[in-house]
C-alpha cells in the first residue's frame, strides 16, 4: 500500500496528501506478514455544555467523555462507538488491493444470471463504497451517532513513528497490551486497548493514541481553588514540571528523570491552544462483520442469491437500494433507519 509519509493514511491520485497537505512525499508500506491492517481515525462530539465541535483523541469507553475546550465531563453511551469501529473495520478490509480480494467471493457464480446479477449488484457496490477510497476519495465517516453526535472519519493506511515516519511494528504483550516498535529509530512504547473496545470488535488488536500508552504514567495536576491557573507535577517524586519541557505530549522530570505523559484534557487547559483531532490508529486482524456475513451466505449458494457483502442477497438493479439495514458511505451518503448517515469523500473532513 502507498501512503503519505507525513501522516500514513492511504495515497489518492492526487500530488499533495489530502489530509496533511504534504506534498509528494509517499512511502509504499508493504503488507503485514500476519495479515492485520491499520486504520486511521479522527473523531469529534459536539459538547451539550459549551456547544462547540471538540475533538475526542482516544476512544473513551468509561461512560463519560470530558470536552476538551471546557473541561466539562459528560455522560456518553459507550454503545456509540460500535457503528464506528465496524465501519472502521469494514473500511480497512474492504478499500484498495485487499478490498478487491474481499470482494472475489468463491462460488457464487453458479449461472450466468447469478454472475449478471452479482456483477451488477455486489462489484458495483463496492466500487461506489469502499472501492474508490484511495482513488478519488480518501476517507469514510459516519455520523452524527447518539445524544453526542460522535462524528467519525476512517480511512486505511500505515501507523508511522512520528520521528523517522516508518511504518511501526507490533508484538502482542497479552490479551490487552501491545508493544510498538519503530525498526530504524528503535523506540518503543506500549498501548492498551480498553476492554470495551475488545468486546466490539473481537479483530481488534491494538490502539495507537497518546491516551492509551500504559508505559508511561499521567502527570499529577495541582488547582488551587478559585484559581485558573494549573501546575504539573511529577507522579513519581512530586516536583513541578515546567510547561516549557512538554514535547509531544511527553515531559521529563528534571529530578528523577521519569517520563511522563500530559493528558489531552489537561494539555489543552495548560497550553492554552485550541484542541485539534489527532490521529487514532486501529489495527485490526480479521474479516469485517460484511465480509464475514457475505462468506457466511455465499456458503449457502444457490441460483436465486449471490453474496452480498451488506448481509442481503444479490438483487437486480430495479430491487437494489431499497434496503437500509446498515450504514452505506455512497458518494452522496446514505441514510440508516437509525438516521445515521455514512458517506466518502476525496476532501478533507
Amino acid at each position: 500500500m502507498r501512503v503519505c509519509g507525513g501522516c500514513g493514511i492511504v495515497r489518492m491520485d492526487a500530488k499533495a496528501c489530502p489530509h496533511c497537505a504534504v506534498a509528494g512525499n509517499w512511502v509504499d508500506a508493504p503488507d503485514r506478514v500476519d495479515g492485520a491492517f491499520w486504520v486511521c481515525a479522527l473523531v469529534k462530539f459536539k459538547c451539550r455544555v459549551c456547544g462547540f465541535v471538540v475533538p475526542l483523541n482516544h476512544l473513551d469507553m468509561d461512560g463519560g467523555i470530558t470536552c476538551a475546550r471546557c473541561g466539562v465531563e459528560q455522560a456518553f453511551a459507550v454503545e456509540t462507538w460500535q457503528s464506528a469501529i465496524e465501519l472502521a473495520h469494514a473500511t480497512g478490509d474492504l478499500a484498495g488491493a485487499r478490498g478487491e480480494a474481499a470482494w472475489s467471493l468463491p462460488n457464487v457464480h453458479q449461472s450466468k444470471r447469478a454472475k449478471r446479477e452479482h456483477e451488477q449488484s455486489v462489484l458495483a457496490d463496492a466500487e461506489y463504497t469502499f472501492g474508490r477510497i484511495g482513488k478519488s476519495r480518501w476517507f469514510a465517516e459516519i455520523g452524527p451517532l447518539g445524544p453526542s453526535e460522535l462524528h467519525v472519519t476512517v480511512s486505511p493506511g500505515v501507523a508511522l513513528c512520528a520521528k523517522c515516519h516508518t511504518p511501526f511494528e507490533t508484538r502482542e504483550l497479552d490479551g490487552e497490551k501491545t508493544e510498538v516498535r519503530c525498526a530504524t529509530c528503535d523506540a518503543t512504547s506500549t498501548y492498551r486497548v480498553p476492554d470495551a473496545a475488545r468486546k466490539t470488535s473481537s479483530a481488534l488488536r491494538s490502539v495507537v493514541a497518546p491516551e492509551h500508552r500504559c508505559d508511561r504514567q499521567a502527570v499529577k495536576v495541582i488547582e488551587a481553588s478559585g484559581q485558573a491557573a494549573l501546575a504539573l507535577v511529577c507522579p513519581s517524586c512530586s516536583a513541578s514540571l515546567p510547561m516549557s519541557a512538554v514535547k509531544d505530549k511527553l515531559v521529563t522530570c528534571t529530578f528523577c528523570n521519569m517520563v511522563a505523559r500530559v493528558p489531552d484534557r489537561t494539555w489543552f487547559r495548560v497550553s492554552g491552544k485550541d484542541p485539534v483531532p489527532e490521529a487514532i490508529w486501529l489495527l485490526f486482524n480479521g474479516p469485517s462483520a460484511r465480509v464475514a456475513r457475505a462468506r457466511s451466505e455465499d456458503r449457502g449458494g444457490g441460483d436465486c442469491g449471490a453474496a452480498d457483502p451488506r448481509g442481503a442477497r444479490s438483487r437486480s438493479p430495479s430491487q437494489r437500494g431499497r434496503s437500509r439495514s446498515t450504514p452505506r458511505c455512497r458518494g452522496g451518503g446514505g441514510e440508516s433507519r437509525t438516521g445515521q448517515r455514512t458517506r466518502t469523500r476525496g476532501g478533507g473532513a
